[in-house]
């Protein structure tokens, strides 16, 4: 895991977690690279969503929960959301999905205004343009395996190269003791 602790606050947020995380969320914690520093920016934007005058007084297991909440649901970076502004995402979402489905009936009439030959020439665009996408995404994870392949083989490489060199300097090891056996 590499979490870090800069200053006080957050080693007391880092001992809690090392305390009360369960391996499988200590292990979930190290793959999304989330950090103490953006759970701090999580609870302190909860709190300044529910301070009055600028002020509120968190308990323990309040922080401590939004801490937990932080590590086992939210993205690294995220910021708390009251209901409403989840509500707003919700509605922003729904108004989006609402857009698609309008955009979508006007393409169905658009298509059943064409004459048959359009209507197929149009399909035949479409599906080149399918195969296109499909190729450049080939391509591009082709390119990516390869990418990954090379680093696997240079690490492959960097550790033989080190268990070479160890091997090497055991051998050493054993020589000059050997030699020094031997030199009365």
């Amino acid at each position: 895991m590499n979490l870090k602790a800069d200053n006080e606050i957050e080693k007391r947020v880092f001992e809690y977690i090392l305390a009360n995380a369960s391996p499988n969320l200590m292990a979930r914690i190290s793959a999304e690279g989330k950090t103490i520093q953006g759970c701090w920016k999580f609870v302190t934007s909860y709190a300044r969503k529910h301070a009055a005058n600028n002020q509120y007084c968190m308990p323990d297991e309040e922080a401590f929960g939004l801490v937990m909440h932080y590590f086992e649901d939210e993205p690294e970076g995220a910021t708390y959301k009251t209901d409403e502004e989840k509500q707003a995402e919700e509605d922003a979402k729904k108004s989006a999905e609402e857009r698609e489905a309008e955009a979508k009936r006007r393409e169905e009439e658009r298509l059943a205004a064409l004459t048959p030959e359009e209507r197929e020439a149009e399909v035949r665009a479409k599906a080149e343009a399918e195969a296109e996408r499909k190729r450049i995404k080939a391509e591009a994870e082709a390119k990516r395996e390869a990418e990954e392949a090379e680093r696997r083989k240079k690490e492959l490489e960097r550790k033989i190269r080190e268990q070479a060199k160890r091997e090497a300097e055991e051998r050493k090891r054993k020589l000059a003791e050997a030699q020094q056996t031997f030199d009365f």
